[in-house]
């Protein structure tokens, strides 16, 4: 039996006004999430989304706003109404049933398991580079001899480029002593899949997640210790790099197997998650609306909750699922959650002073640097010059982001089972963030421009329209294809 219910979810995005004035900006996002028995089903079966948009327009729309404060005290800030917005259920037809069959499929969650994981440590590598470039500039003045720290990088990196087509895997030693075999992509997936077999069979821990983090592919095996983790010999650092791009050639080429250039059936939930990048569209499908009300209303003026009740007329058949979220009044924006690794503060992603967390500005191309050096390392020439680095622009890395990324899927897993057993859900900054604006100014002073402010241009069908829009970036980690045993 069809069944349709909706995720409301208070966003709040600043305030806006000074004193007893100042007013709370709140977007509600309407998320669908429609359920069927199985297969491919017709939007038509669901009626109140087959024509959300006219739905909305012949609505009289109002949300019951709630406080809940530290002390766990729950009130009401009252019954509002959303500001006025641009409403084109033509869009909606044109999406979801001229353009093509949009098909509903069951959906779920999956339970987080500690697949292996491809990472790299960004930091360590680009200091490891650095120093090496260093050194060959002291070299090339001075006449000295090279440092064996670039011979030593070479090394590592020509082992790494001849692990496929080795059979055994080849041993070395670094220059601080320690002893490692140098597997091949292919074998080094395995290990990984191995120790995360090993980890799934364990017992969960109280939160109900499995194992306490993502399983690192690394083809290091340390021969007088264990598996390799540590990333502070220089060497090491960069050939992580290499393996990541091996193991990037692996899933791409996981990916390849089977796949067709024929488009598939859209999905409607999937298309749904594909619009929420374009808030302009949100807003004209009414799946996006805002609210304003006096702070004053909240019954806290620090860090507190709220969660929208939609109250509408005529009254909503679908069911309506109401999370809470986490945010401080006094600047109107989400906090991060308390067991956060990497916390979000008065709008800015801060860096933690060491371990996971930290940020750091890489101010070359890490990905161009590394191939290079591995082509240069499987040459026979007996120039040792360093290669040219692509050096415009920068990165932003943060230290133990698969770990971060991990902790972000236990989270959607854990709030998806809560919602399916009717339990009550809090939201912080880490699950309703979907990226993050990087804001330059001129070292002469100015005010600060965003990297990322858009000037769109949209038509669907017969209507058109322009929005400015903020694009956003991303910190992501990359999984393995390749499935567990």
């Amino acid at each position: 039996m069809p069944s349709e219910s909706i995720i409301w979810t208070a966003l709040p995005h600043g305030v806006t006004g000074t004193g007893s004035n100042r007013r709370l900006l709140i977007s509600i996002s309407a998320s669908p999430r429609l359920s069927a028995d199985s297969g491919d089903n017709s939007l038509a079966e669901f009626a109140e989304f087959a024509h959300w948009t006219q739905r909305v327009v012949d609505s009289v729309i109002r949300f019951e706003l709630r406080w809940r404060n530290p002390a766990e005290q729950t009130g009401s800030a009252g019954t509002l109404a959303t500001q006025a917005q641009v409403l084109s259920p033509a869009v909606w037809d044109q999406m979801i049933w001229q353009t093509a069959a949009v098909v509903v499929r069951p959906r779920s969650v999956g339970v987080v398991e500690p697949d292996p994981v491809a990472t790299y440590p960004a930091g360590p590598g680009y200091a490891a580079i650095r120093q090496s470039y260093q050194n060959a500039a002291v070299t090339a003045i001075t006449g000295q001899p090279p440092s064996p720290v670039i011979d030593e990088m070479l090394t590592v990196l020509r082992l790494l480029h001849d692990a496929p087509s080795r059979v055994d895997a080849a041993e070395w030693t670094t220059l601080s002593g320690r002893r490692y075999r140098v597997h091949s992509p292919t074998a080094a997936l395995q290990f990984a899949n191995d120790r995360a077999y090993e980890r799934r069979r364990n017992a969960l821990d109280s939160e109900g997640e499995a194992g306490d983090g993502p399983v690192r592919i690394s083809p290091f095996e340390r021969i007088d210790s264990v598996f390799a983790t540590d990333s502070d010999d220089p060497a090491l650092a960069v050939g992580h790099m290499l393996a990541w791009h091996q193991q990037a050639i692996l899933a791409s080429q996981a990916a390849a197997v089977g796949a067709t250039d024929a488009p598939g059936t859209p999905e409607f939930h999937e298309l749904i998650t594909a619009i929420t990048g374009f808030p302009s569209v949100g807003r004209r499908l009414g799946l996006i609306f805002e609210l304003e009300l006096p702070v004053t209303q909240l019954g806290f003026s620090g860090p507190g909750f709220i969660q929208v009740l939609p109250q509408w007329n005529p009254a909503l058949t679908a069911v309506p699922i109401t999370p809470w979220t986490a945010l401080d009044a006094r600047t109107g924006w989400p906090i991060s959650s308390p067991r956060a690794r990497s916390k979000v503060d008065r709008v800015f992603l801060l860096s933690s002073p060491s371990g996971n967390g930290r940020l750091d500005a890489v101010p070359i191309d890490l990905a161009s640097a590394t191939l290079k050096l591995d082509v240069m390392s499987a040459g026979s020439s007996a120039d040792r010059r360093l290669p040219a680095l692509r050096s415009a622009g920068f990165a932003i890395v943060r230290a133990g982001q698969a770990a971060i990324a991990h902790d972000a899927q236990q989270r959607a897993a854990r709030n998806d089972g809560r919602v399916r057993n009717d339990e009550a859900i809090t939201l912080y900054a880490e699950d309703i963030n979907r990226g993050y604006r990087v804001d330059a100014r001129m070292s002469g002073g100015g005010g600060w421009r965003s990297l990322h402010r858009l000037d769109r241009s949209f038509q669907i069908g017969t209507v058109s329209w322009s929005a400015e829009e903020e694009g956003f970036t991303q910190l992501s980690a990359v999984q393995a294809i390749t499935p567990l045993p």
